[in-house]
């Protein structure tokens, strides 16, 4: 018994390390310093989209202006990202990342978005209710449809060349207790100094 104890506080305290760069690269994901909340599954996902983008060895995207952006990996740096993925996948987020965000375990999820949905329910009839036009409206600006509780989906955060390229799979999805909507990428992150900015993202498909 003492020898189980042990052992899961080792997968505890692997399971996630935060360090400066994870912190900045998940704030710039979910935009955490300016929504009052988000919501995250805990159980990491989408390394094997991640080894699909990669293998391509140049990888291409447009920017809104029409530009091409081409990254190359060296074949070492392809291995490199292989072996993380496989010492990643049963990675696990805590349930507090930043104080605006919560964790969701997997048994949890479904309860979770029906809550939500409860919630959105019960606050939109008492805004049809009281009959103000300007309070329904503002209702709908600030809460969407029913359906809309986001919840993101991620891998760990994979860092190259000295940790200043973070590829990173982010699936922002919505209607999970009905259905699936929205859309998963695999990111890339570019450092330069402190700062971390978004060098492209690869759609893989939506819904």
């Amino acid at each position: 018994m003492r020898r189980y104890l042990v052992l899961l506080m080792i997968i505890s305290l692997k399971s996630f390390s935060q360090n400066r760069n994870d912190e900045l690269i998940l704030k710039k994901i979910f935009g955490a310093d300016s929504v009052p909340e988000v919501a995250y599954a805990t159980e990491s996902k989408g390394y094997d989209k991640i080894e699909e983008i990669i293998s391509r060895k140049i990888i291409f995207s447009r920017t809104a202006t029409g530009d091409t952006i081409r990254l190359k990996l060296s074949q070492q740096e392809i291995e490199n990202v292989k072996k993380e993925i496989q010492n990643s996948k049963n990675f696990i987020f805590p349930i507090k990342l930043f104080p605006n965000t919560h964790g969701i375990a997997k048994d949890k999820m479904d309860s979770y978005v029906a809550n939500k949905r409860k919630i959105w329910t019960t606050n939109y009839h008492a805004a049809l209710k009281s009959g103000d036009t300007a309070k329904i409206n503002k209702f709908r600006k600030e809460n969407g449809y029913s359906h809309e509780t986001y919840v993101h989906f991620l891998s760990k955060p994979i860092y190259l060349r000295n940790e200043t390229l973070c590829i990173i799979y982010d699936a922002k999805l919505c209607n999970l207790d009905q259905g699936v909507g929205g859309c998963q990428q695999v990111l890339f992150y570019q450092k330069n100094e402190d700062t971390w900015s978004k060098l492209f993202g690869i759609t893989i498909g939506c819904y």
